[in-house]
């Protein structure tokens, strides 16, 4: 069954339209006396006029003369409708039809009193009813499509939802249930159209704004979600799935602290919601709050003994502090509890110190053989069962896990080299040497910034560490600060048109300031004590002409590699979204070509000084280099930076040469490196 969707317009929300209907003010009994014709008359007006209880006393009074009014028993169920009384409303709206069967009105309104009763199948008998007596009823498809639409009845639900739309175009309702179908269906950028239209014509509910967000989300329109969310939360604060929703999309812009509010607030309305507490958790160690995470992970377990994600997020924090021991004692109680080996397998794929029986591996290999195993599920574990049998020299037989899992992953994927190309072109032509010339006074003059970038598998993590254990120097991580400024840019600029890098020109000395200094602030408040910030975003070498346009001061460190060890490295991992060339060897290739262009031409032009540094250099002599490193950003030397630049480096990671024993397999993307 499908998710029941927050913002369907309720039932009874398309009412009688009293002063028009053939039915008011008569009787199947025969012609009513003047009195009480004029009684009803009055109900109908104050009804109109939003006067209930007036209405209330009127109809009364017209069936305590005449008993069997069914009009008068009808008005009575509609003023309980809006009045919340829906038991007495299905009561007063059943006698009307024994008296007046054929009035398609009732009926709808009978069956949307029943649905919020959540008598479904009884709303919807009642519903096919009304559309039987009169085809051209749009109430009665309205409540029908949200009937269905509970049940999970997508297909018929839809076509119902589409055609009250078109019968009631000017009703907001309508809208936002079609709206909330086509979400379920996964047709986002329909749904948002509807519900757009349901604002055009003055919606203004909480939930529709909170649905809107998590399209937009969706989407990828983060800036516009998290204006959605919050307008969602202005208008109904108690809505906790809001906050949490609004809590996930600010963690992910970076925006952490405020996220870590509404991920509470959320939790605060819904103190045993599992899933609100495993975000607050992620937000935690995005904060670097490991130890407050773990106690969230904890308590999880504790109160959901059988909540597996709590425990692979437990095991996470310590793999990720390097406490191998206390990880795989946290698998090995999960490995109790939750039969899924598939799970417990992919958490612990990535620990080269976890061996695995011959006959777990034979439960993955039969799991990933499956036919009826999902495929996103197969690719992570082929990914994984390659990883554990290249581990143990098993070579043969892990290159056609690593193949199978980015065929999965590449089928998903649209990766374009013209499109690429294109691009790249675009840049290169943008941020011209011309370009920086005549904008160099623009930039903001501060050098605390210091952008580590490089292909993915290049070594950027390790240069990361190395700096970050410096007494002055904050580490930020991976960002997502200049991804979006380069999404949003256009819009920001008024330039929707004319899309980026093209709208940079647009770009004067203080809408510059301004935006430097919103990304110095939020690193300020973060890191207040030091003297160097470090981003550590391997993908920010795209977006160089844009930093150094900001920053013409800030130091750029550069991280090579051998051009195979990290194609292969690659390929022999899964990505998040984002990373569209990684799956298949000629995309890859083609990838890393454009990535070498653009380096080429960003250290020809760019005002920032670039550092280039030697993953094989850094590791075969790691004390020269991280004092080259140092002296680049400004830093005196720091013993803790020597000694994890000198720690031994073991594991696949690290490997010189991981790709050689696949040489045979890889000879086209040797040939095309």
């Amino acid at each position: 069954m499908a998710k029941k969707t927050f913002g369907m317009s309720g039932p009874g929300s398309i009412k009688a339209s009293l002063g028009n209907q053939a039915f008011l003010g008569k009787s199947l009994l025969g012609p009513a006396p003047a009195e009480t014709r004029a009684a009803f008359a009055e109900a109908v007006r104050f009804h109109r006029e939003g006067r209930l209880k007036d209405a209330e006393t009127r109809a009364r009074q017209v069936l305590a003369r005449e008993p069997d009014h069914p009009d008068a028993a009808y008005l009575l169920g509609l003023v309980a409708m809006r009045t919340g009384h829906v038991e007495e409303a299905i009561g007063l709206i059943a006698k009307a039809i024994e008296g007046k069967r054929g009035v398609a009105e009732f009926h709808v309104n009978l069956g949307g009193a029943l649905l919020a009763s959540g008598r479904v199948e009884s709303a919807i008998q009642s519903l096919r009813t009304a559309i039987d007596i009169d085809p051209e009823t749009a109430g009665a498809r309205l409540h029908l499509g949200a009937a269905l639409l509970q049940r999970g009845e997508l297909d018929e639900a839809v076509p119902l939802l589409r055609e009250a739309a078109r019968l009631a175009a000017g009703h907001a309702g309508a809208r936002m249930n079609l709206g909330s179908a086509l979400m379920e269906l996964g047709e986002s950028e329909a749904a948002l159209a509807e519900f757009d239209a349901a604002l055009a014509i003055g919606a203004d509910g909480a939930p529709l704004h909170f649905n809107r967000a998590r399209l937009l989300d969706r989407l990828g329109r983060e800036r516009e979600a998290v204006a959605a969310f919050e307008r969602s939360i202005e208008l109904d604060d108690s809505l906790a799935p809001a906050h949490n929703d609004l809590a996930r999309v600010l963690n992910r812009r970076g925006r952490r602290e405020e996220a870590e509010i509404h991920a509470r607030k959320a939790i605060s309305l819904a103190p045993k919601n599992p899933d609100f507490r495993l975000n607050y958790g992620d937000i935690l160690v995005a904060l670097g709050r490991s130890s407050e995470a773990l106690t969230c992970f904890e308590s999880l377990e504790q109160e959901f003994p059988e909540l597996a994600q709590a425990y692979l997020r437990h095991a996470k924090v310590f793999q990720d502090r390097g406490d191998l021991e206390r990880a795989r004692g946290v698998i090995d109680t999960l490995r109790h509890i939750d039969p899924n080996m598939a799970l417990v397998f992919h958490r612990l794929a990535a620990d080269p110190g976890v061996n695995f029986t011959d006959d777990e591996l034979a439960e993955i290999a039969s799991f990933v053989e499956n036919d009826q195993s999902d495929e996103t599920v197969v690719a992570e574990l082929c990914f994984d069962m390659g990883g554990v049998l290249e581990r143990r020299g098993r070579y043969d037989d892990a290159f056609p896990y690593y193949v199978r899992a980015n065929k999965i992953v590449n089928a998903a994927c649209d990766y374009d080299p013209q499109s690429v190309r294109e691009t790249t072109t675009r840049l290169i032509s943008t941020f011209d040497a011309d370009f920086f010339e005549a904008r160099r006074k623009d930039g903001m003059a501060d050098d605390r910034p210091v952008f580590i970038v490089g292909m993915p598998c290049s070594g950027t993590e390790r240069i990361e560490e190395i700096i970050a254990r410096h007494r002055w120097a904050g580490n930020a991580g991976e960002t997502k600060d200049f991804a979006i400024l380069e999404r949003e840019l256009p819009e920001m600029l008024g330039s929707e048109g004319l899309q980026y890098p093209a709208c940079v020109d647009q770009l004067d000395r203080n809408k510059v300031q301004r935006l430097a200094g919103i990304y110095l602030n939020r690193m300020s408040r973060t890191f207040p004590q030091y003297r160097r910030f470090i981003d550590a975003t391997p993908d920010n070498f795209r977006r160089l002409g844009l930093i150094a346009f900001l920053f013409p001061r800030a130091r750029i460190i550069h991280c090579r590699r051998s051009p195979m060890e990290i194609c292969f490295s690659i390929f022999a991992q899964g990505f998040d979204a984002g990373h569209a060339y990684a799956y298949d060897m000629d995309n890859l290739s083609h990838f890393f070509g454009e990535y070498q262009r653009l380096m080429d031409h960003w250290r020809q032009v760019c005002p920032t000084p670039v550092l280039d540094v030697a993953y094989e250099e850094l590791v075969a002599h790691p004390e020269e280099n991280t004092r080259q490193m140092l002296d680049f950003c400004g830093l005196d030397e720091d013993d803790d930076c020597f000694a994890f630049g000198q720690a031994e480096t073991s594991g696949s990671a690290y490997a010189p040469s991981r790709w050689k024993p696949f040489e045979g397999q890889l000879q086209r993307l040797k040939k095309a490196l």
